[in-house]
């Protein structure tokens, strides 16, 4: 993209600047995120590529700040999901003090199955499934990692779930 094609996109930005933040307002609900994704509008056309092509800049920035809206949402949720259920954790081992050896012993003879089970499966399905569930990444990021679509990933997930669920009926 040549200097004069990157800066007719950024004044188009400085111009629509508040339009489009009144439509990540009324959409989202959030200053805040409207703010922030804003600036990563701007930086994003700053980082652009020569190979992009950008024939509607006005609908370039409206679709790139309702993207990046959407994925800080997405990526909020998963944070406080994922605080949420560290936190569970936390109180679940804390509570794990007060458990008879007996109930301590079960616990860890499930955690050891599950782990057990996890290994049978193939490797890239395995991967796959650890990622998106221990390492909190969403379909798209595992996809992106692993150099795969996004389809290969939920057969994966759905695989690993079906494989789970069979091997571990008798254990509850």
């Amino acid at each position: 993209m040549t200097t004069i094609i990157k800066a007719q996109l950024l004044n188009t930005f400085l111009e629509k600047r508040t339009e489009v933040r009144l439509f990540l307002i009324s959409r989202f609900r959030d200053v805040d995120l409207a703010e922030d994704v804003l600036q990563e509008v701007y930086f994003k056309i700053d980082r652009i590529s020569s190979k992009q092509n950008i024939i509607n800049q006005n609908a370039y920035l409206y679709r790139t700040a309702y993207n990046l809206a959407m994925d800080m949402r997405k990526q909020a949720q998963r944070r406080a999901t994922r605080d949420h259920n560290w936190q569970e954790t936390r109180a679940l081992q804390s509570s794990s003090y007060d458990k008879q050896p007996d109930e301590k012993l079960d616990q860890q003879r499930k955690i050891l199955k599950i782990a057990e089970e996890l290994k049978r499966l193939p490797p890239q399905c395995r991967n796959v499934f650890q990622a998106h569930k221990f390492e909190g990444l969403s379909h798209r990021e595992v996809a992106a990692k692993f150099n795969i679509s996004r389809s290969t990933v939920e057969k994966h997930i759905s695989k690993a779930f079906k494989h789970l669920l069979l091997n571990l009926k008798d254990t509850s």
